[in-house]
């Protein structure tokens, strides 16, 4: 009977073993794959971050980013020995130096303000075991597709900047415009290139107008004298898209430069024009806005044309950004606005409540509360709020707040000491306009409902 029992207790600690180095194996196969993993997502934030290198470097060229972009891709990718990388371009070329097209391929479009201009493509040189697509890695999905949506990005600030730099080479006009879409920063902008325009041209008359948001013809900026001059009745300086017409309008809606020295016509009260030369603005294809210039002593001809086509080109990058960015602001503001009505409205709401509430900072900082809760608990007087509930010089042990900055709603129960009372919490995260991020508490006695449900239990 010894002897059983001592084989079955060396039985038994074989298979303990047996299992312990199971998990181990286990464990260590767990381990490993999570270092490979994370040595991946290195590999391809070093890929993002070269990038990132590469497009605020000063003076590099669009080429030699793109160049770069395609060096720094191979070593991202799971077998950087057999990968090769080509981006296509407009009809430029760049490839790794072993680039060779093969079946183990990945693609992404890059885009231009929502138009393909180029494939960014990644082969394997050998085969590999089948993943997520093919050789390849959903991650690496994921990656070539934020290179290609990144390399877009790149070569549209890209095409403006160069677009700013070569103007800045050109005729004393062209930098004269710069300067004032520089240095004036309202629709007197208009008015000033305008003038310019006139002068260049040894034009009287003209107008420099945008198109906006709802595709009307904005004119900021007639010839200054020209709107006291004009009799049109109900003279307006914004055209919806139905009323355009005449030959301004025509180069909106055909978007090509015209001019005519004859056979003009023009509403009852307006200006008399006997000459006209119109270009129409155009940004990657798009209409963004009109140069007109009018009664010159002499006949417009091509050479004025394709001045003032340069100068539309080089002001429509310039423009298209300056009014993105007009549009951004006023989205901004109106957002700003709709949350500070909320705001108030929320306020109001709180001021009436019985309920008490206030709102802290990450700092914990009271920066409001409500009649009911100074009622309760007094004035802040500048306090912290674990000054003000507690009586601490420091931030609660229990304290909820990290829950709540990262996003949670967290309801709890509070016995406060001071007054002998017991709360029902409801504390929420409370975005500010500028983004950052409040808590606010609202507390409700919740004393007489307890004390009657322990009579209850009782």
């Amino acid at each position: 009977m010894t002897k059983l029992k001592k084989g079955q207790r060396v039985i038994r600690e074989r298979s303990n073993r047996a299992s312990a180095n199971a998990v181990d194996n286990a464990a260590q196969e767990l381990l490993q794959k999570l270092t490979h993993d994370l040595g991946e997502r290195v590999k391809e934030l070093n890929c993002l971050y070269g990038i990132s290198n590469l497009a605020e470097r000063q003076g590099i060229s669009l080429e030699e980013i793109i160049k770069g972009i395609v060096d720094l891709i191979p070593p991202a990718w799971q077998y950087p020995d057999i990968t090769c990388a080509r981006i296509v371009l407009e009809g430029q070329e760049f490839r790794t130096e072993n680039f060779r097209e093969t079946a183990w391929k990945q693609a992404s479009d890059i885009n231009l303000q929502g138009d393909r201009i180029g494939t960014l493509e990644v082969c394997y040189l050998e085969e590999k075991p089948e993943m997520d697509e093919g050789p390849f890695l959903k991650e690496e999905r994921n990656l070539i597709n934020a290179i290609a949506e990144r390399s877009g990005r790149i070569v549209e600030r890209k095409l403006a900047e160069e677009a700013l730099q070569k103007s800045e080479r050109e005729l004393a006009i062209r930098n004269r415009i710069s300067n004032i879409f520089l240095t004036v920063t309202d629709d007197e902008m208009y008015g000033e290139v305008l003038q310019v325009l006139l002068e260049a041209t040894e034009s009287r008359y003209g107008v420099f107008g945008y198109i906006d948001e709802n595709r009307a013809f904005v004119c900021p900026s007639m010839t200054r004298d020209i709107w006291e001059q004009c009799q049109v009745p109900e003279k307006t300086v914004v055209f919806p898209r139905e009323t355009w017409g005449g030959i301004w309008g025509r180069a909106l809606i055909e978007k090509k430069s015209l001019y005519a020295n004859e056979g003009l016509r023009v509403p009852e009260g307006h200006i008399s024009i006997q000459r006209v030369l119109v270009v129409p603005i155009m940004y990657h294809g798009n209409t963004i806005g009109l140069l007109e210039v009018a009664n010159k002593a002499t006949d417009y001809n091509e050479k004025d044309q394709r001045f003032l086509e340069t100068i539309a080109d080089h002001i429509a990058p310039v423009l298209y950004a300056r009014l993105q960015q007009e549009r951004h602001e006023r989205t901004r503001k109106q957002a700003e606005e709709a949350l500070l009505r909320q705001r108030d409205n929320l306020v109001s709401i709180m001021e009436a409540m019985g309920d008490g509430i206030y709102i802290a900072n990450r700092q914990y900082g009271i920066e409001y509360t409500n009649p009911a809760l100074r009622k309760e608990f007094g004035p802040v007087e500048g306090k912290k709020c674990y000054e003000y509930f507690h009586d601490q010089n420091e931030p609660c042990p229990w304290c909820r707040n990290e829950e709540v900055f990262a996003g949670k709603t967290v309801r709890w129960e509070w016995y406060s000491p001071k007054n002998q009372r017991t709360y029902d919490l409801m504390d929420s995260p409370l975005k500010n306009p500028d983004g950052s991020i409040l808590k606010l508490e609202i507390s409700r006695d919740i004393t007489e409902s307890k004390r009657l449900d322990q009579l209850k239990d009782e």
